[in-house]
């Protein structure tokens, strides 16, 4: 669902990973649809 490699997604919560918000984001949007909820952010004051 999000077109990057498994390893790449289990490397990129690591240490030595690299999680942009753009990977993040695929991410989110792949469990939205999957798990059929909605995702809201909210900054913090």
């Amino acid at each position: 669902m999000t077109s990057k490699p498994s390893k790449s997604l289990h490397r990129m919560p690591s240490a030595k990973g690299n999680p942009t918000m753009n990977h993040l984001t695929m991410i989110l949007a792949a469990l939205k649809q999957e798990l059929q909820v909605e995702i809201t952010v909210q900054t913090a004051d």
